[in-house]
C-alpha cells in the first residue's frame, strides 16, 4: 500500500525499527495489561449535527489526560471502536467506571457552548494478562490445549490484532473511502524484508481539475462568442447546470484551517449579498437579519469580494463561492459526461502502447516497469497444456443481424487462431444456424437452440457435444442466464456455452485481439491449461479452496447457506472438481467438510495412483472466529483423513484468508 508514513516506526515510536523475532516481544510489553470497554457518545442539542470521527474524540481525550489516566491511556491498543487494551490500569470509580467529558475542538478552538460535547464511558471487560508468551509456547508448538488456554490465545490474537491496526490507521491517510481501502500514492513507505503489493486497476475517467471553484465553473462552460466565460455570465440555467454537475463533489475551505472535507449540496439562486437569514440576538438584544456576505466579515473577519456571485450549499450551510476549493479526485457524474469529455477519454485509451507505457513511466519517475514476459500480448505464445481436440460443436445465432455467412466467416478464421495456441480442431465446418429468442414469447424460445445446437454437433461428428458458441445481442443478460441454464440442466448431458458479441465478430477492428481471448476461454472449458505458475509445491499435496455463501434472508426465512470445498484432482493442480452441499443456515462452519474431504481424497487418489500426502487447505471468508474454524474444520480434515485407514496421516497446511484483502490505488 502506498500512504504517508510517519517518520518512525514499524509497531509505535517506542517499538521502532523490529525485525520479525523482536517484534513479538515488543508488543508483548503492551499487551501485558487488561482490556477495556469505552463507551463515547455525542452530546448534541441538535440531532442533523454528524457524529465526530472517534479516533478525533479519542486522541483530543489522551491530550487532555492527567495523572494515572494520562499514563493508563498512553500505553494502549485501541480498536477505534469500543474497546482498548493497557499497560497500566486506568482507575474507575466505586460504581466500575469512568466518566470522561470532551468539549470537541473545532479547528483547533475549543468551543464556547455544549453543542460540540462528548461523553466517554470506561469500564473494565475483564481483567484477564495479555501475555504474548502464549503464542510462542503453546500455540506455535501445536500442542492440544484446555477450553481456558483456547479462550486466552483467542483473546491474545484479538489484542494482537488490535494492535497491529492501530498504528496504520494513526498514521496513513486515506484519499478515498471504500470498502476495498484506497490509498493514496505519496511518499510510499518501505515495508520490511520487501516493497509494498499494490493490485492495480487501470481504467480512464474524467474528474474535476482541483483548485478553487471560481477558477474551475468557468472552464466547465466553455467560450461563449469567442472571448472566455466568465461567473458574471451566469444565468439560472447556468446556474442549475452547476448544481448537477457539482452535487456531491467533495472541497475545503479558504476561510478558515481546512481541517473538515464538506460536499457540495446545491448552488444557490441567490447571491451571497442577497441569501439573508436571521441571527437570534443575545443578551436581550432583538434578532436581526444579515446576508451570508456580512456573516462571514462578522463571524471570520475576511471580506467577501465577489458578493454577486452564487453561494455553495453545504448541509445546512451556505458558502460564497470564492472560498470554496475543489479537490483532486473528484468524478464527474456520468450523466453528465459531453461529447468532448468521451471524445479525449477515447482518445487517450486508444494511445498506442508505447506512449502509455511511456506516460506511466513518466509519472513513476522514469523508472523501467514493464509486465514479465509482456504477458498483455498474445502473439506467437502457445498454451501450457491441451486436453481433448475440438470435434463436436455448432454455432447459434440469436441476433438477426448476424447471418450464417458472418458466423462461417468467423469459423474459418478461428480454427486456425486454436490450433496455433495449441488446441487441435479437427472439425472445423460446424454447424452454423439462426434462432429467434423470442419466438412464443421474451426468451420462450431459447430452449429449443441448445437442443438443436447439441443434436446438429453430434450428427455432425457422432461425437458427444463439446461446447456450443452462442451469439448474443448486446446487454441482454437475462438471455445469457438462459442459456446456461438450458445447456446446463435441460439437455441430455450438460455442455459448455461460450457467448460471442456480434458487433466483435462482424468489426475488423482488434477482431485479432478477441479472437484470442475467446480461444483462451474456449481452451480451458475444453479442459486444457492456458498458463501454469512455477512453483515448489510437491506434487503429492492436494490443494483445496473452501468457502461458504450466505444468500440475504427473504422475510422470516432463513435460506440455507451454501458451502462448496474445490480439490485438485491430479498433482498439477490443474483440474478440480467441486462439492457444494447445503447446511443449516447462519452456520459458517462448513459442517459436512469430513465426507467432501474423504471423497475429495479418494478422487485425488484415482487421478494420480497414491494418496496426498499432505494437504494445503485454503479456508476463505473468516474474519473474527479463527479458533472456532480450526477447532472443528481442522478436526473434520483429520477425522476424513482416518476413515481410510492403515495409519494415514497427512500433513495439512490450514490457510485462512480473511475477507477485504485487496487495495486500491487511485492514480491521476
Amino acid at each position: 500500500m502506498c500512504a504517508n508514513p510517519a517518520p518512525k516506526g514499524v509497531i509505535a515510536e517506542d517499538y521502532a525499527n523490529l525485525d520479525n523475532g523482536e517484534l513479538l516481544q515488543g508488543a508483548r510489553d503492551i499487551l501485558d495489561g487488561d482490556h477495556y470497554h469505552v463507551d463515547i457518545s455525542h452530546v448534541d442539542k441538535d440531532t442533523k449535527k454528524p457524529l465526530p470521527p472517534l479516533q478525533r474524540i479519542w486522541n483530543q481525550m489522551v491530550e487532555e489526560a492527567t495523572g494515572a489516566v494520562k499514563r493508563g491511556l498512553d500505553h494502549i491498543a485501541y480498536d477505534q471502536g469500543k474497546s482498548f487494551y493497557t499497560t497500566y490500569k486506568v482507575p474507575l470509580g466505586a460504581d466500575g467506571k469512568l466518566e470522561i467529558i470532551i468539549d470537541l475542538k473545532e479547528d483547533g478552538v475549543l468551543p464556547t457552548g455544549d453543542e460540540r460535547q462528548c461523553i466517554a464511558v470506561m469500564q473494565a471487560a475483564d481483567h484477564m494478562k495479555i501475555d504474548f508468551d502464549l503464542i510462542k509456547k503453546d500455540y506455535c508448538k501445536g500442542d492440544t490445549l484446555t477450553e481456558q488456554a483456547r479462550y486466552t490465545l483467542s483473546r491474545t490474537i484479538m489484542a494482537m490484532q488490535v494492535l497491529m491496526r492501530q498504528d496504520p490507521a494513526k498514521r496513513f491517510a486515506m484519499s478515498i473511502s471504500a470498502s476495498r481501502k484506497r490509498f493514496t500514492s505519496g511518499n510510499p513507505a518501505t515495508l520490511l524484508h520487501g516493497y509494498p503489493v499494490v493490485n492495480n486497476h487501470r481504467a480512464y475517467l474524467a474528474y474535476f481539475e482541483p483548485g478553487m471553484l471560481t477558477d474551475i465553473a468557468p472552464k466547465l462552460f466553455g467560450p461563449v462568442h469567442d472571448r472566455p466565460y466568465t461567473l458574471e455570465d451566469l444565468s439560472p440555467s447556468d446556474i442549475k447546470y452547476l448544481t448537477g454537475i457539482l452535487r456531491r463533489v467533495n472541497f475545503t475551505v479558504t476561510h478558515r484551517d481546512p481541517e473538515r472535507v464538506g460536499r457540495i449540496t446545491r448552488v444557490t439562486a441567490q447571491s451571497a449579498e442577497d441569501l439573508k437569514f436571521r441571527v437570534p440576538g443575545k443578551d436581550g438584544q432583538p434578532d436581526r437579519t444579515v446576508s451570508v456576505a456580512q456573516q462571514f466579515q462578522e463571524q471570520y473577519k475576511v471580506p467577501v469580494t465577489r458578493p454577486h456571485l452564487p453561494c455553495v450549499q453545504y448541509r445546512d450551510f451556505f458558502l460564497p463561492m470564492e472560498f470554496v476549493k475543489i479537490l483532486a479526485f473528484n468524478p464527474l457524474p456520468m450523466m453528465m459526461l459531453t461529447a468532448n469529455h468521451t471524445a479525449e477519454i477515447i482518445e487517450d485509451a486508444a494511445k498506442p502502447p508505447p506512449l502509455r507505457q511511456g506516460a506511466i513511466g513518466d509519472w513513476h519517475g522514469n523508472r523501467d516497469i514493464r509486465a514479465d514476459f509482456h504477458g498483455w500480448n498474445m502473439k506467437g505464445v502457445r498454451f501450457t497444456q491441451p486436453d481433448v481436440p475440438l470435434k463436436s460443436w455448432a454455432i447459434v445465432s440469436f441476433d438477426q443481424r448476424c447471418t450464417v455467412p458472418d458466423l462461417q466467416k468467423f469459423v474459418t478464421y478461428f480454427c486456425p487462431v486454436l490450433s496455433q495456441y495449441g488446441c487441435p480442431v479437427v472439425n472445423q465446418k460446424p454447424s452454423c444456424f439462426q434462432y429467434n429468442p423470442d419466438t412464443g414469447g421474451p426468451n420462450m424460445g431459447v430452449k429449443a437452440a441448445p437442443k438443436q445446437a447439441a443434436k446438429n454437433a453430434y450428427i455432425g461428428s457422432k461425437v458427444d457435444p463439446q461446447i456450443i458458441f452462442c451469439v448474443v445481442p448486446r446487454n441482454n443478460p437475462s438471455l445469457n442466464q438462459a442459456i446456461e441454464a438450458i445447456s446446463c440442466e435441460q439437455l441430455l448431458k450438460p455442455v459448455p456455452t461460450q457467448c460471442l458479441q456480434p458487433a466483435m465478430i462482424k468489426c475488423d477492428r482488434a477482431f485479432d485481439e478477441y479472437c484470442r481471448e475467446v480461444a483462451m476461454d474456449v481452451h480451458s472449458k475444453l479442459g486444457g491449461v492456458t498458463h501454469q505458475v512455477q512453483h515448489q509445491i510437491p506434487k503429492t499435496t492436494v490443494m483445496v479452496v473452501a468457502d461458504t455463501g450466505h444468500a440475504p434472508a427473504r422475510g422470516a426465512s432463513v435460506p440455507p447457506p451454501v458451502a462448496v470445498a474445490v480439490p485438485a484432482v491430479n498433482n498439477q493442480n490443474t483440474k478440480s472438481v467441486p462439492g457444494i452441499p447445503l447446511q443449516e443456515g447462519r452456520v459458517e462452519i462448513i459442517q459436512k467438510l469430513r465426507a467432501m474431504l474423504y471423497t475429495h481424497i479418494g478422487r485425488f487418489e484415482m487421478g494420480t495412483g497414491a494418496k496426498p500426502t499432505s494437504v494445503l487447505f485454503f479456508r476463505a471468508g473468516i474474519t473474527s472466529q479463527y479458533a472456532h474454524c480450526i477447532d472443528q474444520e481442522l478436526a473434520s480434515i483429520k477425522k476424513a483423513a482416518h476413515r481410510f485407514g492403515g495409519g494415514y496421516n497427512p500433513k495439512v497446511t490450514f490457510v485462512i484468508c480473511p475477507k477485504r484483502i485487496v487495495s486500491h490505488v487511485v492514480i491521476p
